[in-house]
């Protein structure tokens, strides 16, 4: 569960889609950039080690694909 208000996350939501971290249509969130996402979630304090290879390898996945 998230401590916060739909407000707050609504201009966080918004905020990541203009700085184009994620994309949303409709109901769906689409992450664009894994990369910059993880320094989003890091802000406060570090993701373990797992976590971030795994925001690694999605990035990774991402920018191959996009690649054809």
């Amino acid at each position: 569960m998230c401590g916060c208000s739909r407000q707050e996350v609504n201009r966080i939501m918004k905020a990541m889609t203009d700085e184009r971290i994620v994309r949303r249509a409709g109901r769906l969130v689409e992450v664009l950039r894994f990369d910059l996402l993880l320094d989003c979630l890091e802000e406060d304090e570090l993701l373990s080690a797992e976590w971030r290879q795994t925001f690694k390898t999605w990035q990774a996945s991402v920018a191959t694909s996009a690649n054809g």
